[in-house]
Formats: structure tokens, sequence, C-alpha cells
């Protein structure tokens, strides 16, 4: 920016760490500058020199440019754009202007707030730019897709790709001229500095002018790099988010992200350095859209600032998938503006490449086979599932494709899902998850707080219906205030394990649902455990919850099921532990403080299972609890107080 001042006969310097005239900012200071740039770090070291100024009233105004700095809910939040609300104390008599080209109503209202605007003049221009067309298209951005992805826009030989205008239809679409394929010139933008500099180096190979840009890489070639490129014998830019800022170059005929950005702000902003001079130009998105974007890494980021980046990504991953609709009235919409009525631009993917409507089609019986293959693969993630952790290992399960030795020793081969959806393509499950996102019922997890694939809202209900009736029944029993028998009376079973497996396997094979035998042991113990602790809070006996327990045992499991989950739940709830000896003793009461401290201490424990030499379920620990705990007493009811 100070380049392009001085070109045009401004006085203009910056002051900053990279600056390198020691003499700079003493004639700054002076008077002798119209224009001085200054780095936010730098503002409080020259503030002692700001006021003799001042007083000299040599100082007319002070703009901070990509205010959204300054917000905590923008996409480049950083702490030392708030120190910057200490001007507006300084100079009471200052004009104050905030400059930013992307800011939600929520980040506007807080830049006013942190700068100590009273009443201010808030003009906001229509985000919508005529001439941009804005695209996604699925990549997995590896090396091997670049000849498709980027081979399209630079042809080998270093030519630009002629490409027309695109197609129109209707809207403000009409009013672009037409484009004229010369003197072209390309940003694009990699997550990564390394990916930079191997495109930029596959981009020379085809006689394409280019040139990698991040931060990491000397100063005095990114300074060549910006000159080059301003002065056009650089025609394409390989760049991180480092390259752009400053940079007005009118003809710039496309930006393309391969990769995901960090927001739609920061989409939006550096898709908005193209076609400046008016003409058409092309954003294009390159992303795989079967996995969302993943959160960078920041030594400096705090938990409020996590989830605020963790949201914007959200909102960008809707933005990608998106498969109706429009892409500029998303963006419109996500800045608060909002054209009204059926607008479309008729110039982005969706407007010009729309799938013709065919009516409904009935996808319930998939969408709960997708759903079961991520239910019933959860027990496989970890260490030992590396790969299964993410939807695209879940499809491949769903597909029947297996990776050799691995898989065989986990026992995917053997799970009700796998190879069940062999009879569709890869690409009609992916596209199938990407609905599921949006609709809300699956949630692919960021890797911090949440599981990397879950179910989520309204997906146990499709899943299994019946599920809805028995949760009414419940409560219906519940309110009524039944007393019924928490235990069943049960001669023991030694082989209790083997009863349950073959009732659970028996009815996963007809429902096809997930048939683990100890993941549906813990589950029984906690639900039990809930509806106890909601009977008792709400002044009603255990008896409703126990009863309708029961059902549901009788619905899923059949009457063998039932059985084995009772002499389970014997096993599991009637002992006490012993502080002194850490061994379990039998006991002749039966209580919820049993049943916490038995599932707190002893039978969820995998540290201890571990040193007793036998897993949670397995068989030796079942003969074991058998053992020590001998048969079970006389059942006891437990009614209304």
């Amino acid at each position: 920016q100070v380049a392009l001042m001085v070109a045009r006969g401004v006085r203009a310097c910056f002051l900053g760490s990279s600056q390198t005239d020691a003499t700079v900012e003493a004639r700054a200071l002076a008077g002798e500058f119209s224009l001085v740039y200054v780095c936010p770090e730098t503002v409080h070291r020259l503030l002692s020199g700001l006021r003799a100024l001042d007083r000299r009233g040599r100082i007319r105004l002070i703009a901070v440019d990509e205010a959204h700095c300054i917000s905590r809910w923008g996409h480049d939040f950083r702490k030392t754009y708030l120190q910057l609300g200490s001007l507006r104390r300084q100079f009471p008599r200052v004009p104050l202007m905030a400059l930013t080209a992307t800011a939600t109503t929520r980040v506007r209202d807080e830049i006013c707030c942190s700068l100590g605007l009273r009443s201010p003049h808030v003009c906001v221009n229509s985000f919508y730019r005529t001439n941009l067309a804005y695209s996604v298209r699925q990549s997995s951005c590896k090396q091997d897709c670049w000849e498709i992805d980027l081979g399209a826009f630079f042809p080998a030989g270093g030519g630009p790709a002629r490409r027309g205008p695109p197609r129109q239809a209707g809207g403000d679409a009409a009013k672009v001229p037409r484009e004229d394929p010369g003197d072209e010139c390309s940003i694009v933008y990699c997550p990564s500095r390394r990916e930079t500099e191997m495109i930029a180096t596959w981009l020379k190979r085809r006689g394409i002018a280019a040139q990698p840009y991040h931060a990491k890489l000397p100063r005095d070639h990114l300074a060549k790099v910006q000159r080059d490129f301003l002065q056009g014998s650089v025609t394409c830019v390989v760049a991180t988010i480092a390259f752009g800022m400053g940079i007005n170059k009118s003809n710039v005929r496309r930006v393309l992200h391969y990769g995901y950005p960090q927001s739609i702000e920061a989409l939006h902003q550096e898709t908005g350095r193209a076609g400046r001079d008016g003409r058409p130009a092309t954003c294009v998105l390159f992303a795989d859209l079967s996995q969302p974007p993943r959160l960078l890494p920041s030594k400096s980021r705090s938990r409020e600032t996590t989830e605020v980046c963790l949201e914007m990504l959200k909102s960008l991953f809707k933005y990608a998938i998106a498969r109706s609709g429009c892409r500029a009235r998303t963006l419109l919409r996500y800045f608060g503006e909002d054209k009204g009525g059926s607008w479309r631009c008729g110039s982005c993917d969706l407007c010009t490449d729309a799938a013709p409507q065919v009516g409904h089609v009935d996808l319930s019986a998939d969408c709960r086979q997708l759903l079961s293959a991520v239910q019933e693969t959860s027990h496989l993630r970890g260490a030992m599932g590396r790969g299964l952790e993410t939807l695209a290992g879940v499809l491949q399960v769903l597909l029947g494709q297996v990776r050799p030795g691995l898989d065989a020793s986990m026992g995917v081969e053997t799970l009700p899902c796998f190879g069940a959806g062999a009879h569709r393509p890869l690409k009609f499950w992916s596209g199938l998850a990407s609905m599921l996102r949006e609709a809300g019922l699956i949630v692919p997890g960021h890797g911090l707080q949440q599981p990397p694939v879950a179910l989520q809202g309204r997906s146990l209900e499709l899943l299994m219906p019946e599920l809805s009736e028995l949760g009414r029944l419940a409560c219906a029993s519940l309110e009524r205030g039944e007393g019924v028998p928490l235990l069943t009376h049960l001669e023991p079973y030694p082989d209790v394990l083997e009863v349950l497996t073959a009732a659970a396997r028996k009815q996963a094979a007809a429902a096809r649902q997930a048939a683990g035998p100890v993941g549906r042991w813990r589950a029984g113990a906690r639900r039990r455990q809930r509806r106890w602790s909601s009977a008792k809070g709400r002044g009603r006996g255990a008896g409703g919850g126990s009863a309708a327990g029961a059902q549901a045992e009788n619905t899923q499991l059949g009457s063998q099921g039932v059985d084995a989950w009772g002499s389970g739940r014997r096993l599991g709830t009637c002992g006490r532990r012993s502080s002194r000896s850490g061994r379990h003793r039998p006991s002749d009461r039966v209580g919820m403080a049993a049943l916490r401290d038995r599932a707190a201490t002893g039978l969820s424990s995998r540290r201890g299972a571990k040193r007793r030499g036998a897993g949670f379920g397995s068989a030796a620990w079942v003969r074991e609890r058998v053992r020590r705990l001998g048969p079970p007493t006389a059942p006891r009811s437990f009614g209304p107080p």
C-alpha cells in the first residue's frame, strides 16, 4: 500500500518491525509524512510522539483497517487490536474510522464497543459482487489430483485457460460483461506452507510463472514476489493466508482455494481479491466434502476462541456441502444481508448446474443402514481402529472394504453392517452422509471433546423406531407409580455371557443392529441407574422405570435375553466394596448406593479387569463373580414410599 501511495505522489511511510530505515520513525513523528501506516504492536510505543503531534494539530484522522481483528467473533482475532481502544481515550477530538470487508452484525457491534465509538455512523455496503462466480468441487486435494483439479485452469504450456463467461440464468448475472481471456492472473490458497511450495513447483514445470508465498520464506523473496505480481511478471501466486493484505491488483481472474479456509469470512475476503476491474472472475473451493474442515493448531488460542472457530468451521462446511440454493445467497445471509424473495445470483455452480427436480425418493432404509454402520463401528475406534474414527472409514466398512491384517484381527468382517452397502457406490454414501450431517443426525467431531463420528438428534429414533413407543410407556408407568420387583428371581447362570451373546446376535441378525454384548451390558446398567435416579427425584418408586426396562429388554432380546440380563444384573449390583481389602463380598441389600459403588469401583474398571487377568464381561469374569457372590438372594420389591 505504501508503494502504491508513493507512486501516486502521496508522502507515505510505514512503521513496524520490518522497517529497516531507522530515520523513518523520527521523520514521521516530526510530521514529514501525510499518511503513516502503523502496526498495532507499534502504536503504544509511539503514544508520546503521537500526543505531541496531536498538540500541534497534525493528526487529522485515525483509521483502523481490518477492524474485524478486534472482535473475538471475527475470523482473525488478534489481542493486539484490543489495545487500539485506548486511541479513542488518548485522542478524543480526532475522528476515528474502522474499516473491514468481512464483518457480521455481531462483529460490527463488538468493533464499536471495543473502540469506544459514541453513536457512530455505520455504513454497510452490499457484500454481493456481481462479477464473481462461486463454485465448490469435490477433491481429496492430494498430489495425484492436481492434474484433474488445477490442470483445467492452468493448461500445460503456460497459456491461460480459455473459458467463456458463466451461463446466464437470470438475476444480476445478465449484467456481467463478457470476459477477455488475455492478461490473466491467479491466486491459489493452500492450508499449509509445504503445499504452496509443491504446487508452485508443479505449476512452473507446466510453464506457468508461479511463485510460492508464506511467512517462513525470506523477506526479500516475499517482497520480490509482491513486486513481480503487481508488475505482471508473476501470473500466479500459490500462498497461505499471509498473502493478499494490501494487494490491490485489478486483473485477478481466478482465486482458487485448494483446501478448506478457516471460515466463511476468510473465504469471502480472499475471493474478494478477484475481479476488481469489474470483469468476470472465478472463485473455486476444492475440498474433500466427505470430511469436515479441521481447525488449524494454535498455541495462543483460548478455549472461548476455539469454540468460536469451531462454529465458523461448521458454517463453512454447510456452505460447502450444499447441493441446492445459491452460493452467493448463502454468503449474503451469513453477513446479515437478504435480497428477499427467490433471488439467485445465476452464476454459481448451484444456479447453473443444479440437478433437475425428479420428485421425492425414499431413502429411509439407506439412512438406517448408514446410521447403523456408525453405531456398530463405534467400539472399534481408538489405537487399534485407526482409520475407523472418520466417516470415510465407516463408509469403507459399509462397502465391505478391509485393510489386510488389521481389520481381520479386529473382527470388522463379522459386523452386521460389513458390506451391507456394497449395492451402492461410494459417491452415493458420501452424498447421503452429507445430507445426514446437514440434517443434524450425525455430527463429525473435531478431535477436541467430541467423538470423531457420533449419532445426534433424532438419529436413534430413526434407527430404532420402537424406542419412541417404549419411552412413552415408561413415562406412563412411572407416573402411575406402580411397584414391581427390581430384580427377577433366577437360578445362577454360570454361562450368562454365552446366553446373552446368543440372544443379542439373534436379535442383531434380524434387525441388523450392533451386537456388542458388553456394550449392551453397560448401557443396560446405565439405563437402570438413570431410571432409578429419575423416579427417586420425582418422589416415586423405581418400579415404573423397571417395568419399562423389563418390557424394553423383552422387546430387544426376548425372554432369554431378559433372563441373562437379570442374572448379570444380580452379579453386578448385589455387593459392596471393602475399602481395606479391595474385594467384593456378598450383601443382602440392593440399593442405588450399592449400584453406584459397584459400577464405579469394580465392574466398569478396565484397569481392575486387566489386573485380574480377565476382561470385563468375559466368561472368566462371570465365573469369578459367581464364585465370589454366590447364588442370588430372594428378590426385593420397591414401591412408592
